[in-house]
């Protein structure tokens, strides 16, 4: 009698069960968590990314690894492994890492939190998240950017003719019949001089406006001058006369935009002769 009054006393009382387990950590990455410079990359061209792994439980999440991948299509590249020592109960920290597009299209930035499962947790149903990324080529790059300068030009006058002509000529070599119709666009026989526009943008790296119209400028004139050298050589081809690869001597900025993404319109002109 005495030993069941002892057991009786030991159980647990009707409805109880047995005792709650203690707080766990709860890892969490989402796709706002995953950081890039812009929805649009050049391939290339090395951007830094960021990557905020959360713990919301109430225990602290011990020696894990966060895994990064660049999927594209079917396939996946591995990018970065990082080894965490700890993340604290209701916090989370900032993982940083160079990323270089090798190829255009679209790309997911794919984050998993702790792969190997070393953490007990209430749920891993939040490990894992994704980032779409569109990665351009220079080539599309550019044909992007003489498209949005089209928007800024009058529609049917000469400056538009003229981007209209450079446009068909971005992204691969200059077909002779695509230099000779931009040429047809860019000689004014009247004025004697050759007019032509050329567009830079440096949104992949710079992140502020006064550091951007500088180098956007620079690079619109570089573009101006790349268009001028294809129409001396074609005009040194057509009349005979040797071909002088580079540039017009003599060309000098006659006007120049900013556009509100930070890109500039720049027009040049340069004589004939």
């Amino acid at each position: 009698m005495a030993l069941l009054l002892l057991l009786a006393a030991a159980a647990p009382a009707w409805g109880e069960g047995p005792s709650a387990p203690g707080p766990r950590p709860e890892l969490a990455v989402t796709a706002e968590d995953i950081v890039l410079p812009r929805p649009s990359l050049l391939e290339g061209v090395a951007v830094t990314v960021a990557v905020r792994v959360r713990n919301l439980g109430d225990a602290e999440a011990r020696a894990f690894d966060v895994q990064a991948w660049d999927v594209a299509g079917q396939k996946g590249t591995p990018l970065k492994t990082f080894a965490v020592a700890s993340v604290p109960p209701r916090s989370d920290i900032l993982l940083t890492m160079d990323w270089t597009p090798r190829s255009p299209g679209l790309h997911q930035m794919t984050v998993g939190v702790d792969p190997g499962s070393r953490v007990l947790e209430g749920s891993r149903a939040n490990n894992t998240a994704s980032r779409t990324v569109l990665i351009l080529s220079e080539a599309q790059a550019l044909r992007n950017l003489y498209a949005h300068g089209l928007q800024y030009v009058a529609r049917g006058s000469r400056d538009f003719d003229l981007l209209e002509a450079e446009r068909a000529l971005v992204g691969g070599p200059p077909a002779a019949r695509g230099v000779a119709q931009l040429a047809a666009k860019a000689v004014d026989s009247d004025r004697r001089v050759v007019e032509i526009i050329g567009l830079g943008l440096r949104p992949f790296t710079i992140v502020s406006t006064a550091v951007a119209l500088p180098a956007a400028r620079r690079a619109a004139v570089l573009e101006a001058q790349r268009w001028l050298g294809l129409i001396q050589e074609h005009r040194g081809r057509a009349s005979g006369a040797p071909a002088a690869g580079g540039r017009l001597f003599g060309a000098v900025v006659v006007a120049e935009q900013a556009l509100p993404d930070g890109s500039v319109m720049v027009k040049m002109e340069a004589p004939l002769e």
